[in-house]
């Protein structure tokens, strides 16, 4: 009984270490085809070693140990010495990382990008610029309400340039670890008593007041929080918009998705008024923003705030209106089937990510 006792304890560890071993440090510096080819190898030597006779040993060593480094150190491809990893946590909802590409700066959650900054503080993200200037091109009334609300930190740019044209602005964040990273990589500075750590749902639920702008930019990686987009949660949001406030919801699809759509009939289902717009064509992946309000949508692009790359990026998508969107899906908190509506989005997202990254994992980079 003590020598089967001693027996599976010593298994017992090399197990452990075996699975330590290889998932930590072996699969991320070696990779599984090398790890196969190696054990390959390996039981090749031993089988030649345990077979013949003492001459071939040096033999079946000279065989095993060129193939081996070979096989090691050959088929791995370099990494793309353009993409710099910057920081890297991991939190309850994902992978947190900060890379740099030449003189672009993206958040990554789940190795799906969320925001894109350049060094001289243009955002390659163009919702971004199209949200931050509502206030410009659908304002009539300069002593409405000033307040707005963003669910969805990311990067945090988007509260700061609502915050910019003289809002009181409030963001709603779910990953306390994302508000670190938003102020650490990306100058993000809202005064803490205005960052709320919380779900969205949570927060419409119990705000005290309204708001003039409310965006929902919320994604888990490549998929979005489901119950966010549902015709409860748009009736909650409706509470807490003003009479002319404006409700917009970022999503990145295709523009004939059918989770556009879907969506498209779940805020007519709330809201009298709803317009849609993408600078992005059939069949490929684009920033679609959504917007719903009480009150008649009417865009005065000629308000637009100054600086070509903005000013381009809101001509861009006021010019790509969708209309004919048709669906009888209600996304509701009962029936949500958005996430399996994105399915084809997920895999087109993940490759564009594949294309921009480069073949060779960014998880297994280094700091």
């Amino acid at each position: 009984g003590s020598v089967s006792g001693r027996v599976f304890a010593v298994s017992t560890v090399g197990s452990l270490l075996g699975a330590l071993g290889t998932g930590f440090v072996l699969i991320p510096n070696v990779g599984v085809l090398a790890i196969f080819a190696f054990c390959g190898s390996l039981l090749l030597a031993l089988a030649i070693l345990g077979n013949f006779r003492p001459k071939f040993i040096g033999f079946a060593l000279l065989l095993f140990v060129p193939l081996a480094v070979m096989l090691v150190t050959g088929d791995r491809p370099a990494p793309d010495a353009s993409v710099k990893l910057l920081a890297q946590t991991p939190s309850y909802y994902g992978n947190i990382q900060v890379i740099r590409k030449h003189s672009q700066k993206s958040l990554l959650v789940d190795g799906i990008g969320q925001n894109y900054v350049y060094d001289d503080g243009r955002y390659s993200t163009g919702y971004i610029n199209f949200i931050a200037a509502l206030p410009q091109i659908t304002r009539t009334d300069a002593g409405a309400n000033r307040n707005a609300l963003v669910i969805g930190l990311g990067a945090g740019q988007l509260p700061m340039r609502l915050q910019q044209s003289g809002f009181h602005v409030e963001a709603v964040e779910i990953d306390p670890k994302i508000g670190d990273i938003a102020r650490q990589h990306f100058g993000f500075d809202l005064p803490a008593g205005q960052l709320h750590y919380t779900d969205g749902r949570v927060f419409l639920l119990r705000a005290g007041k309204t708001y003039e702008y409310i965006v929902i930019d919320a994604f888990s990686a490549e998929q979005i929080a489901a119950h966010l987009v549902t015709q409860q949660a748009f009736a909650q949001a409706s509470d807490r918009l003003s009479d002319t406030g404006v409700l917009a919801i970022n999503i990145t699809s295709s523009i004939d998705g059918e989770d556009v759509a879907a969506l498209d009939n779940t805020l007519r289902a709330v809201f009298p008024h709803v317009r849609s717009f993408s600078p992005g064509s059939e069949g490929e992946l684009a920033s679609i923003v959504m917007l719903a309000s009480r009150s008649p949508i009417r865009l005065a692009t000629d308000r637009s705030p100054p600086g070509a790359p903005q000013t381009r990026d809101v001509t861009r998508f006021v010019a790509g209106e969708l209309t004919g969107m048709h669906s009888d899906l209600l996304l509701t908190d009962d029936y949500n089937p958005v996430a399996f509506q994105r399915r084809q989005v997920q895999l087109m997202w993940r490759k564009l990510m594949i294309d921009y990254l480069g073949e060779d994992n960014l998880d297994w980079l280094s700091l």
